[in-house]
């Protein structure tokens, strides 16, 4: 507790610690229940360190990987994690990681941290009763993906054409078959501008195709997530794929 100043006024001594008598135990944080914001369950919360996750990540070096766990075992919040990890910004990212264990670990994974653009989609909340509404809300989480990159609207690698699709998928002017198309363009936009290869995080990605067997839209959203993610078979230079799903089975594999 004195290590993580949870006594305020505590005074190290060699190897002890000294606690005086007027000496304030500092309140105690809330468990980050229902929190998948890695920033803040780390700065406000009690935090359980994760981080080695990163380090067999990087061990691995898996083209595509999918994890399965159930409900609250904090899938999202570890996805969030390799984002703000991974995640080239603006931002030193790193002050999140200096006391944790990834950062013991070496240079060979802490050289790896703020390095990479990332594509982030949660499919958690796409529940709609329609493949119409359906479609609606997955083509606004992308073209809200592709204003959270909007460095690349002055980007100097870029062509005019390329800027062009670039505004065309963030002011939401895309049919259907634009949006099956989006995650393909954007991770191309990206590693063009960085020339870096993409992380491709995709939060709860069945989750559409759950609702549909409730609805009775399976053949549109099946061709649909077809086409969506068919192309990373063939696009193997862009980087890895994070899949979450849930899922009864505590298995964890990679494909």
């Amino acid at each position: 507790m004195c290590k993580q100043k949870e006594i305020v006024g505590a005074i190290k001594d060699g190897r002890n610690w000294l606690i005086p008598d007027n000496a304030i135990l500092s309140p105690k944080k809330p468990l980050p229940i229902g929190v998948s914001d890695f920033k803040l369950a780390t700065t406000n919360y009690y935090y359980v360190d994760k981080t080695l996750l990163i380090r067999d990540f990087l061990n691995a070096i898996p083209m595509v990987s999918l994890f399965t766990r159930p409900r609250r075992f904090g899938k999202t919040l570890n996805m969030d994690m390799l984002r703000v990890f991974f995640e080239k910004t603006p931002e030193d990212t790193s002050i999140y990681f200096k006391d944790k264990y990834i950062w013991q670990c070496g240079d060979y994974y802490t050289k790896h941290q703020g390095q990479y653009p990332v594509i982030f989609l949660s499919f958690k909340d796409v529940k709609c009763s329609s493949w119409q509404e359906t479609f609606q809300k997955i083509s606004k989480l992308i073209s809200l993906e592709f204003m959270r990159h909007n460095e690349l609207e002055s980007s100097s690698v870029l062509s005019s054409c390329e800027k062009e699709q670039y505004h065309r998928f963030a002011s939401e002017n895309i049919n259907e078959v634009d949006c099956q198309m989006g995650l393909q363009l954007l991770s191309l936009l990206l590693h063009k501008h960085y020339d870096k290869e993409c992380v491709i995080i995709i939060d709860e990605y069945d989750m559409p195709i759950q609702q549909d067997h409730l609805c009775e839209f399976y053949n549109e959203i099946v061709d649909f997530i077809r086409n969506f993610f068919g192309w990373s078979k063939r696009q193997s230079t862009f980087g890895f794929w994070i899949f979450n799903r849930y899922s009864k089975s505590r298995k964890r594999k990679y494909f």
